[in-house]
């Protein structure tokens, strides 16, 4: 049984020595394969759209290279391919996620439901993800708005009513349907709410706390009022004004009835003399 026992040895070191000269001839490409693989799945999570095909079609590329490698032994070439799969299937799974989060910022500017500035910078790690041509411009473009409206928004320190004028007209023509038109129309909302306060506050003081005190106040805080009137906040409604005006009149009211009743006390105080001088420098009058 030599021969035979001879005949299994030289099979034996003819197959490792074929081996061996395969891991030789295939060393430099399994070595690259390695490094490729193990750097794709440490970084995949940090793909943008761009590097995940660009990758993707780099994985093509190895795999093609295994698939051809047909004198490769099998176990070795079957390894790869099954790790250059996977690494694939990541990426895949990578470039899903990037398709939510950028679907989840479309409807959130189609509809939005957080503020304005949390929009506008999740916007902007949107548009760095380097989406397709279409979507960028939709993103772009949602993002100019927003800085727009941020910026308009801080001009705004105290308003009246023709800023609030003004802005419903661009909200009208420029903000309504986009995606500012809910935080324009929020905004707008919240000017009024403290043009109305100011206003109420303002009647509070000078219309609604005088007609309380009218009947006890001095001719000098009658005229102070009425001075006080002779330059009257815009936020005021024809209703304030008509109440203002019977407000007056019942002041203008009491300024010449206390005039009068002035006089006639200081009249009563005369003696007989003084009061037929008085008379007569009143008739000259």
């Amino acid at each position: 049984g030599k021969k035979e026992y001879a005949n299994i040895l030289k099979k034996r070191i003819e197959t490792v020595l074929k081996e061996a000269e395969l891991e030789q001839k295939y060393s430099a490409t399994m070595a690259d394969a390695r490094r490729f693989i193990s750097v794709i799945d440490n970084s995949v999570h940090t793909f943008d759209f761009p590097k995940c095909a660009e990758v993707d079609a780099q994985i093509s590329g190895w795999l093609e290279t295994f698939s051809a490698a047909t004198d490769m032994l099998n176990s070795v070439r079957d390894e790869f391919m099954n790790d250059l799969r996977e690494t694939q299937n990541n990426v895949k799974k990578q470039k899903t996620a990037l398709n939510s989060q950028i679907k989840k910022i479309l409807n959130e500017i189609d509809a939005p439901s957080e503020s304005a500035s949390l929009l506008s910078e999740h916007i902007a790690k949107s548009i760095r993800l380097n989406p397709d041509e279409k979507t960028l411009i939709k993103l772009t473009n949602a993002q100019t708005l927003l800085e727009e409206f941020n910026k308009l928004k801080s001009t705004i320190v105290e308003s009246d009513n023709s800023t609030i004028e003004r802005l419903e007209n661009d909200y009208k023509s420029k903000w309504k349907g986009s995606v500012c038109d809910k935080y324009m129309s929020e905004f707008i909302e919240s000017l009024k709410v403290a043009q109305s306060q100011k206003r109420n506050d303002w009647l509070r003081k000078n219309v609604s706390n005088i007609k309380s005190i009218v009947e006890t106040m001095t001719i000098p805080q009658c005229v102070q009022w009425q001075n006080s009137m002779l330059d009257l906040p815009e936020f005021l409604t024809q209703s304030d004004l008509e109440e203002i005006n019977d407000l007056s009149v019942r002041i203008t009211e009491k300024i010449k009835t206390q005039k009068i009743n002035g006089v006639i006390e200081m009249f009563a105080s005369l003696s007989s003399e003084e009061r037929k001088e008085c008379l007569r420098r009143l008739q000259e009058l």
